[in-house]
């Protein structure tokens, strides 16, 4: 089977989502599949992308048999709603390009915490009628007003929609 994994991290980013998607690269590929990972270029959590993607779009290498598809997102810390926020929106515009690599995709795979990862999972399934996965393992709407912060409501049902 043909899997497009759909991550804003992945390794060399280090954390939960990049460790979970690599862990999902390598069992998929332990059992046939093949496997393509849209993912934006290194920079989490500190924002400093490496010399060698700086003045590019995009850019392809390969992880142990999976092709990677790294794309755009501004060098730009993890600190803050407002900074997370253009980082997953700049990730989720930009990995529209990787859809080109994606052609024959079969499952579509959007893994969180950036939920917005969803709209160039949906865009490959309208490309290639793929099923899609919406891997959920952070509730952090939740966790966001749970902490104290507060939004327009109308902000709180756009996220609980895309969630």
């Amino acid at each position: 089977m043909r899997v497009s994994l759909f991550s804003q991290y992945f390794p060399p980013d280090v954390g939960g989502a990049s460790t979970r998607v690599s862990n999902i690269v390598a069992a998929l590929e332990r059992n046939g599949h093949e496997v393509t990972v849209v993912t934006a270029f290194p920079h989490y959590p500190h924002g400093r992308i490496p010399r060698k993607y700086r003045g590019k779009l995009f850019s392809t290498e390969r992880y142990g048999g999976a092709k990677v598809v790294r794309v755009w997102v501004p060098g730009k810390p993890h600190e803050g709603i407002a900074n997370r926020f253009m980082m997953y929106s700049a990730f989720t515009l930009s990995a529209l390009i990787g859809l080109s690599f994606c052609r024959r995709t079969q499952i579509a795979w959007a893994i969180s915490p950036n939920y917005l990862c969803m709209i160039p999972a949906v865009a490959c399934r309208a490309i290639t009628g793929s099923k899609i996965i919406l891997d959920v393992v952070d509730i952090w709407p939740n966790v966001l007003l749970a902490i104290g912060n507060s939004f327009h409501s109308y902000l709180v049902k756009i996220t609980y929609n895309c969630a």
